[in-house]
């Protein structure tokens, strides 16, 4: 009787910010299962492995690789922009959530043209101070 073996693998990749995946494989005899799901990671978790990742690409020496230093440098800068990213739309929710409503409801007026909809489409926005 051979016992079986398992592992676990899992993908980070700083545009699926907060979320890991996490893959469980189950190999015996009768079975080859894989099992896969997603996580969500706390902030500090994310907060953590950028600064390691900037971290470790800073301590590289002369002669490493000069795209694994890039990349983890990327990697990095990305994970702090995605959590920005997030930072600013849970700031603006509420903001978005009424632009969002307004469009959808200017949108279905059949006396207005399209260009006067999107001229109150953007005062709109800038009412509500939603610039890039």
């Amino acid at each position: 009787m051979a016992g079986g073996s398992r592992s676990v693998k899992f993908t980070v990749k700083p545009k699926s910010y907060p979320l890991v995946k996490f893959y469980y494989r189950v190999e015996n005899e009768n079975e080859n299962d894989l099992f896969e799901t997603e996580v969500t990671f706390p902030q500090e978790f994310w907060l953590n492995l950028a600064g390691m990742c900037k971290e470790v690409a800073s301590s590289m020496g002369v002669f490493s690789s000069q795209k694994i230093m890039s990349g983890l440098n990327l990697m990095s800068q990305t994970i702090l922009a995605e959590i920005e990213a997030e930072s600013r739309r849970l700031k603006y929710k509420g903001e978005y959530e009424s632009l969002a409503d307004f469009v959808f409801e200017i949108s279905s007026r059949t006396d207005i043209d399209r260009v006067r909809i999107g001229q109150l489409i953007h005062e709109k926005a800038n009412k509500l101070r939603l610039h890039p």
